[in-house]
């Protein structure tokens, strides 16, 4: 699978274990995000269909995140367990998305 070199994307912003916007975050055209999901940030409990569990978050967006056209957003460090990159918010997908 093809991956990106985040090194010729500007800015170029990582995030582990920690607070990623406190408000609504565009990802621009030439941008990229990459969210560590082994690292640890907190814990967030989700009822999904009823059924309310317990999840580790690596990562916390408070408010939308906008990948725009040719903006790049990274999931990476994807092991057998990795943790929730949590965004309180609308994610919309115009750009590019990486699960590495």
């Amino acid at each position: 699978l093809l991956q990106t070199d985040l090194t010729i994307t500007s800015p170029a912003v990582s995030a582990c274990g920690s607070v990623v916007s406190g408000s609504s975050l565009t990802i621009a055209s030439g941008a990229s995000l990459d969210v560590d999901t082994s690292c640890t940030y907190g814990t967030e409990t989700w009822d999904i269909f009823g059924t309310s569990s317990t999840y580790t978050t690596s990562a916390l967006a408070n408010g939308n995140v906008d990948v725009q056209s040719g903006g790049l957003l990274v999931l990476s460090s994807i092991t057998g367990s990795p943790n929730a990159f949590s965004i309180n918010g609308t994610l919309t997908l115009s750009g590019s998305m990486e699960v590495i």
